[in-house]
């Protein structure tokens, strides 16, 4: 339950929101609204990768119920709706004439409920009660022909938990998913539906003072593969001293083919279960408002879905679940609120070697969204004498693999370095004695060449275009107002 009545307001050139909480003694019940607006953005900062011809339009809302059905039970309701739309124009990297352009429209409707009980049941037993449902519709106009795809997911769920003893809890639930897709191709629908139900029992066990363990098991079946899956997990931690613990993990995992697989059912009959195996091994201190953490690990890969490209987009020839592929690496962490007064810094660090056989993949090799290195470094100070925060993150990745259809080797090009430095400053002060932020925010503030990929013509070799984010520096600024009640109105 929120702790008071309140309201915020936010405002920004591009953006504008306002929520408002209010608070009963047993009910809460709140919502909001967040409208966004690039054309003064569009007029003033001119994009360097594409033409605006539409202005990017969003609205958003949110309502929420919290409800105390009694001293340990509550009921939850959220609701959330988003829509918006945009139009842009892009070179034709096809086309061997200079000045051809790509004119494309998207528009996006979203929706999401969901509705949640939770209770105590005695001393010993926790029950928790849920149903969600989501709608997704994505409209897109390329060059005037019209494509899109959308889907419908409702989900029910139930746990309930039971404290066996002061070294022993157990959990187990079931929950059954209704997913309903579509696509659409000019005057074609494709449509894709299924269910799946799960279900699944775990146990936290402390085995010593400084060993514990949780152990468990999920079950799935689903109708569009007529297949079960058994799925184990394990996970341990055994605390060493005070401050650091140490932690590992083994699991299997499994999933549905992604749903563009799932249109032609002579195809869906042969397809079975993606399979993820992970191992996991980790290592973390706190002390002194520092935190150091290091995980390694390996994931395996099975049953991915492979295919052969048919003579259209879309068109799968020997679609199997023949795919394979792993991911190792280590992830490293170091955050620290104690070194320097007033201020909090972290460092993050992931290295990943990974490689994958799979969708039209011809050999083993790395995939085009992974990268080998990635650097993150976030830096706030707070100045109290101007009641300011500053802030500065800096982001380095090593860079993806490219698809060059002209190459001779698959994959083989790679995208360049990828670096930002942003700066961020947030001001505390108080209007009409009401709670403010004025913050300013500036991307990528050395103006360096950010490249995230190349598309490549397939019409002539050595033509493609760099993908680059649409401006190389920006400027954001906004304030933020939370308006409290000391009493409810």
């Amino acid at each position: 339950m929120p702790e008071q009545t309140s309201s915020g307001v936010s405002l920004s050139p591009i953006f504008a929101g306002a929520f408002h909480t209010q608070k009963w003694k047993n009910t809460a019940l709140g919502g909001g609204l967040n409208y966004t607006n690039l054309a003064l953005f569009n007029a003033i900062f001119k994009p360097q990768t594409y033409e605006n011809i539409k202005n990017v339009q969003a609205l958003s809302g949110t309502v929420y119920l919290r409800q105390k059905t009694s001293q340990t039970g509550i009921i939850k309701f959220y609701g959330q709706f988003e829509g918006s739309g945009l139009g842009v124009r892009f070179p034709d990297v096809d086309s061997l004439d200079e000045g051809v352009t790509d004119d494309i429209f998207i528009n996006n409707r979203y929706n999401y409920l969901n509705a949640s009980y939770r209770e105590l049941l005695g001393e010993k037993t926790t029950l928790f009660l849920a149903a969600g449902w989501s709608n997704n519709a994505d409209s897109i106009t390329f060059d005037g022909f019209s494509v899109g795809r959308g889907d419908d997911a409702f989900q029910v769920k139930s746990t309930i938990s039971y404290q066996a003893s002061d070294k022993v809890r157990v959990k187990g639930g079931a929950e059954n998913w209704t997913i309903d897709n579509y696509q659409l191709a000019g005057t074609q629908r494709f449509e894709s539906g299924y269910n799946l139900t799960g279900s699944f029992v775990e146990a936290d066990i402390f085995i010593t003072n400084d060993l514990a363990g949780r152990v468990g098991v999920r079950h799935e079946y689903t109708d569009i593969l007529q297949e079960h899956n058994v799925a184990p997990r394990l996970s341990l931690a055994y605390k060493i001293g005070e401050n650091s613990q140490l932690g590992a993990a083994y699991g299997d995992f499994y999933q549905v083919p992604q749903r563009q697989f799932l249109y032609v059912p002579d195809q869906v009959t042969s397809l079975i279960y993606e399979k993820a195996t992970h191992y996991i091994l980790n290592f973390q201190t706190i002390k002194d408002d520092r935190t150091f953490r290091v995980e390694v690990y390996q994931k395996d890969y099975d049953h991915l879905i492979s295919f052969t490209p048919g003579a259209f987009q879309g068109v799968y020839e020997e679609l199997s679940n023949d795919g394979y592929g792993y991911a190792r690496g280590v992830d490293l962490f170091y955050r620290d609120r104690k070194s320097i007064k007033n201020a909090d810094f972290w460092i993050s660090y992931s290295f990943l070697d990974t490689k994958r056989r799979f969708l039209d993949y011809p050999i083993e090799t790395q995939p085009t969204f992974a990268a080998d290195n990635v650097l993150s470094v976030v830096y706030k100070q707070y100045v109290s004498k101007i009641r300011t925060q500053f802030g500065a993150t800096y982001r380095y990745i090593s860079g993806w693999p490219v698809y060059d259809p002209w190459s001779d080797t698959f994959l083989g090009e790679t995208s360049p370095v990828y670096q930002d430095l942003s700066i961020n400053a947030s001001y505390l002060t108080r209007i009409a004695d009401q709670f403010t932020v004025v913050f300013a925010s500036v991307n990528n503030v050395l103006g360096l060449n950010q490249v995230f990929g190349r598309t490549y013509s397939t019409e002539d070799p050595g033509v493609y275009v760099d993908q680059k984010p649409p401006l190389v520096t920006s400027i954001f600024l906004g304030m933020f107002i939370n308006i409290s009640y000391t009493q409810a109105p």
